[in-house]
């Protein structure tokens, strides 16, 4: 279900970017969406659990990613995948240094206990973070999501998604 970014993506580069629609880009998203139906369907009614609030949590977090997606694409127009990534990374961690203060004891304990998980996850999710936005400044953002998610390229997609299977294997 998680996969309907795809779908967003597909549509929000079209509307935003003024991507071309081809054949492949086409199928993909139509292979995705044939997902969504099959996962969706309840008892003859089609999109049956859309009123379930995690199908509806779980496709708002998909047009959010969509999104994201189509700012990252856009700002690869004037800034370099290295600077861009330094600043999205930068900017929420000063914006998170004000609430640490309430969680200091947590945070500290989380430091001393899982540092090696702990580093190794941000050194993941950067380096997916650098390489997808570098991918980006080469082919336009429906190309590389269709072949990052939903690709031969599962590898750095159940890095990204299941990182949290990272932090408990330590």
């Amino acid at each position: 279900m998680s996969q309907a970014k795809v779908i967003f993506v597909f549509l929000l580069s079209i509307i935003i970017l003024a991507e071309t629609v081809t054949f492949e880009k086409t199928l993909g998203t139509l292979i995705v969406f044939a997902g969504v139906l099959i996962l969706t369907y309840q008892h003859r009614q089609l999109f049956g659990r859309l009123s379930d609030k995690g199908v509806q949590l779980t496709l708002l977090a998909s047009v959010l990613v969509a999104f994201v997606a189509i700012i990252d694409k856009l700002a690869m127009d004037y800034f370099t995948p290295g600077m861009f990534g330094f600043l999205v990374y930068l900017i929420p961690g000063l914006i998170l240094l004000l609430f640490v203060r309430t969680r200091i004891r947590a945070a500290k304990k989380l430091i001393t206990t899982k540092w090696l998980p702990v580093i190794g996850v941000i050194i993941l999710g950067m380096t997916f973070y650098y390489f997808q936005l570098k991918a980006l400044t080469c082919r336009n953002a429906t190309r590389v999501y269709h072949e990052w998610f939903i690709g031969a390229s599962g590898i750095p997609s159940m890095i990204k998604n299941h990182w949290s299977f990272f932090l408990m294997i330590f």
